[in-house]
């Protein structure tokens, strides 16, 4: 008795949440609910361990909640758009299972995932707060919401990246700024080490081409970024069923042969998949070498020499905003500088000016409003 009596209640209550999630207690789910032993004979194991998580309480709550809305900054309007689908099927999990939200997964958790949108178990445990057990009790619905999400809006693009602007420049610290990667692409030699199936899913094609690909600094490649460029080929096409969006192939893709089959997930849902025959991926491959190859013909000229139609339809190839690496006008510095005194986020200036955060954080140094 009393062997707890130094521990705060918060550190309780995290205490009993995690017995619940390890199955050591039970809450049970009627009006009135109380909590029961579970199965502790794990627990009677001298060596064994439950592992909580404490947070510090020294911070103020009101700081707290400041730097959590902070967080979203990274997202994009689509991206915030995912993040409040995911919060809701949160809810309604919490709700299901009598605990409360956080339980489930924290906010940070949820965006991080609506900025990496996982959609198969590997790049589900790549999130930060997803572990096995957590993606074995919930993944498969997350990654559900993520897909349908996805079919829904098939261009969104969920999180702002950083922008050349700063590359190769210093804070004012003296640390060197990341360095913002290029487009996805493939070296010409790539291409010999993709292995070839009968048939291949996306996921297992976008997995193979992230695996092979010796370029340096390239973003990872999803598969919503594959699925756009045969959409652009008139190979597939998205139409909504029941409400649904559903990927199907054209009919050109079926003389390609691209095959659409049903499959079923753990939690019971019926769902159409796209086969892809060596052909197609052949196209594929060959696809980011051709980027890779008009990539490395640019050298370390970038965008400088882009210009006007050219450029936005350079951008929206790379997942960037429209304006993003246009000179900058008077006219727009000095809106800049007034939308910053008057405390618009990072982020909410980059949609308005329709450049990335990077490009904005490195105007604001320059004006010599922003120290790091």
């Amino acid at each position: 008795m009393g062997a707890l009596k130094n521990r705060s209640e918060s550190e309780l209550r995290s205490l009993i949440s995690q017995l619940i999630m390890d199955g050591y207690l039970c809450k049970t789910t009627d009006k009135y609910s109380v909590i029961r032993m579970g199965n502790i004979a794990p627990l009677k194991d001298a060596s064994a361990r439950v592992l909580v998580r404490i947070h510090s309480d020294g911070e103020p709550e009101r700081q707290a909640k400041k730097r959590s809305r902070k967080s979203t900054d990274s997202l994009t309007k689509a991206g915030y758009e995912l993040f409040e689908v995911l919060r809701r099927l949160r809810l309604t999990i919490a709700r299901e299972e009598g605990v409360p939200p956080y339980i489930i997964f924290s906010d940070k958790t949820l965006i991080d995932m609506s900025a990496k949108v996982p959609r198969d178990r590997a790049a589900m445990l790549n999130v930060s707060g997803v572990g096995e057990a957590k993606y074995e009790k919930y993944g498969d619905r997350f990654t559900d919401a993520i897909t349908a999400f996805l079919r829904e809006h098939p261009d969104a693009v969920t999180s702002i990246e950083a922008d050349d602007e700063v590359s190769g420049e210093k804070n004012s610290c003296g640390r060197k700024l990341k360095k913002q990667k290029d487009a996805f692409y493939l070296n010409r030699e790539d291409g010999d080490k993709f292995e070839y199936r009968d048939f291949s899913l996306l996921p297992e094609i976008r997995d193979e081409l992230n695996r092979i690909t010796s370029a340096d600094n390239v973003k990872h490649l999803f598969g919503t970024d594959i699925f756009r460029m045969l959409t652009g080929r008139g190979y597939v096409k998205e139409q909504q069923v029941e409400g649904r969006g559903v990927q199907i192939p054209t009919e050109l893709g079926r003389s390609k042969g691209i095959v659409a089959a049903e499959k079923t997930s753990k939690a019971g849902n019926v769902y159409t998949v796209l086969m892809y025959p060596p052909t197609v991926q052949k196209e594929i491959v060959e696809h980011y070498i051709e980027i890779g190859t008009q990539t490395e013909s640019r050298g370390d000229a970038g965008t400088k020499e882009i210009e006007g139609a050219d450029r936005v339809e350079y951008n929206r190839k790379m997942n960037r905003p429209d304006g993003a690496g246009t000179s900058w006008t008077e006219k727009e510095d000095r809106q800049l500088d007034d939308e910053y005194r008057s405390g618009m986020k990072v982020s909410e200036i980059a949609k308005a000016h329709d450049r990335t955060n990077g490009a904005i954080r490195a105007r604001l140094k320059k004006h010599g409003l922003m120290i790091e």
